[in-house]
């Protein structure tokens, strides 16, 4: 299978064409390769002879998952993961993770594909470790860190991951600061907070020194904060999401990380302004609460519409 879906990239790749069409008649090969693939699979299965006789090389050859994860085919890899399930496993989770697989992990893991051991083998939870300290995909990994659930990992696996957070709040250069090196530095410090929440709320016995990094993360991403001049720059980083879709606002609101978005700051009193009153409300005529869906919602008195009124809606809408 890996050499058969290389050959079809490859073939599109040689063509001397990169436009979305081209992509595209790709995909649909690759497609119709896995629908037949599991059509052979069932013809096999009614031989038991035939699953017997099939060597472990064999099986990894046949891995489908694995094939269209290195060509970075993620939509198909999410596709057919239902159906070769029995591909869903540490090895293919550290496979997506060194091929930057972001649509695949992001997808899978909120709807719970792998299984939840997976994520405290020790060789799953050293890799990721590993790529956190040399400063590679920081985002990308905090993400996924969320939605693994590092309560499961043992007490010295934590104690690597405290002692990482350790070191971001040690890195006293902003030049150098590995969490703000990132494309979104206020993401990374509210997911760095949040997971060492989590942390905390697991295992007492790391409540002091988890809430001190997260005091101590929180004070970074406030001179960041107070670094940053252009409005609309701070609103992008602000309403960024997350894996889960969730904005940086919401992350800072659920988990209470107050001065990200300090009263004493301007543009966050200016944003949460344009939030509630309406980020066109100073380009209106007049009363700007009349232009703001949010108060007309909270001021306005409704009237019960009338049968007839109802009726005449659906007719004019036949």
């Amino acid at each position: 299978m890996f050499d058969y879906i290389t050959d079809i990239c490859k073939k599109y790749n040689d063509s001397g064409r990169t436009d979305k069409p081209q992509g595209m008649k790709a995909t649909n090969e690759i497609e119709k390769v896995c629908l037949w693939k599991l059509a052979y699979n069932e013809e096999a299965e009614e031989t038991e002879d035939t699953q017997k006789e099939q060597s472990e090389e064999k099986k990894e050859d046949d891995n489908i998952l694995k094939a269209l994860l290195t060509h970075m085919e993620d939509s198909l890899a999410l596709k057919f993961m239902g159906i070769y399930s029995r591909f869903l496993n540490d090895d293919l989770f550290l496979h997506s993770l060194k091929k930057n697989n972001k649509q695949f992990i992001q997808e899978s893991l909120f709807m719970g594909a792998f299984d939840k051991q997976t994520f405290k083998k020790k060789e799953v939870v050293a890799q990721i470790i590993e790529y956190m300290q040399i400063g590679s995909k920081t985002i990308f990994l905090l993400n996924i860190l969320i939605l693994t659930d590092v309560s499961l990992w043992k007490n010295y696996q934590l104690m690597d991951l405290i002692e990482m957070f350790r070191n971001f709040t040690e890195e006293t250069s902003l030049e150098e600061n590995r969490l703000l090196l990132t494309h979104n530095p206020l993401m990374s410090i509210a997911l760095s907070c949040e997971l060492l929440i989590i942390i905390a709320n697991s295992r007492k016995r790391f409540d002091n020194e988890c809430n001190g990094l997260k005091d101590d993360l929180l004070e970074l991403g406030k001179i960041y904060n107070s670094k940053i001049d252009d409005e609309e720059y701070f609103a992008g980083l602000i309403m960024d999401v997350d894996f889960q879709n969730r904005s940086v606002l919401k992350i800072i609101t659920d988990c209470k990380l107050e001065p990200l978005m300090s009263e004493e700051d301007p543009k966050s009193e200016n944003l949460m302004n344009n939030i509630y009153i309406g980020k066109e409300a100073n380009q209106c005529d007049g009363n700007v609460y009349g232009y703001s869906t949010f108060i007309h919602i909270l001021t306005t008195n409704y009237k019960k519409q009338t049968e007839a009124e109802t009726k005449k809606d659906e007719n004019e809408n036949k």
